[in-house]
């Protein structure tokens, strides 16, 4: 299993250092757990999408989570149509994470929406 953990300690918000990360997740061929902790940013709509790329390629997804990384209800829209675009992640088991991403309404609506067609999500916190 590869596990990437990154928090503010462990790297700067330089947006090229987010973006050699975040490609980094493309065609992993062991299990995958993703973590983007406290203080990394990825409110910034290009990170976003980025990351929605990599996960929409990425078979072997089991984790994502997204501590306090403020992505908003539009984050979240772009993180559930990564996860249901994604044929092999729709069945897989997955665990999800979003503590304090600054989710409203529309946000919640889109997480419905994405457990109603990801069967394979075992835990959304």
């Amino acid at each position: 299993m590869v596990r990437f953990n990154y928090d503010q300690r462990e790297l700067s918000r330089s947006r090229q250092q987010m973006d050699e990360i975040i490609g980094r997740l493309d065609n992993q061929e062991e299990s995958l757990r993703v973590t983007f902790g406290y203080g990394v940013n990825l409110s910034e709509l290009s990170l976003m999408l980025k990351l929605s790329k990599a996960i929409k390629a990425n078979t072997t997804l089991q984790s994502i989570e997204l501590f306090s990384n403020k992505i908003g209800d539009l984050g979240i829209e772009i993180l559930t149509t990564a996860l249901t675009g994604n044929a092999y992640l729709r069945n897989a088991d997955i665990q999800v994470r979003l503590l304090n991403c600054k989710i409203g309404e529309t946000g919640a609506r889109h997480l419905a929406k994405l457990m109603k067609t990801n069967r394979g999500i075992e835990e959304l916190d």
